[in-house]
């Protein structure tokens, strides 16, 4: 979890694998009226810079549990299935049906305030 500071409150940004699929969201050290002043966007980039996959949704009180933001569909979610359409593997290899893939992604969060 990264936390860092914006507007004097206390942002975390949080990922998590569950079931298969990968979750990503935004927390603020702040009560559910204070968190929904502020939205979020979350950007995966591929080689090259090239854009994978955008998701824009709002800021999560850290009162919510992690259970309950991935239940909720309050989070990014996404697979690995997702992000490999959109990229190129630097290096494949297959291993009794399984792919293992070695990518460079870049996973960026941008806050925004709510006017």
């Amino acid at each position: 979890m990264s936390e860092f500071q914006f507007d004097g409150l206390k942002f975390f940004e949080c990922f998590d694998k569950f079931n298969g699929h990968f979750y990503a969201w935004l927390y603020v050290a702040a009560v559910p009226a204070i968190a929904q002043k502020y939205s979020y966007e979350v950007v995966i980039k591929g080689e090259q810079n090239r854009r994978c996959l955008r998701f824009v949704g709002s800021a999560i009180s850290n009162e919510h549990e992690r259970k309950d933001v991935i239940e909720t569909d309050s989070a990014f979610c996404f697979t690995r299935k997702s992000i490999l359409k959109y990229m190129r593997p630097l290096e494949t290899t297959i291993r009794r049906h399984e792919w293992n893939l070695t990518h460079k992604i870049e996973i960026a969060f941008k806050i925004m305030k709510s006017l």
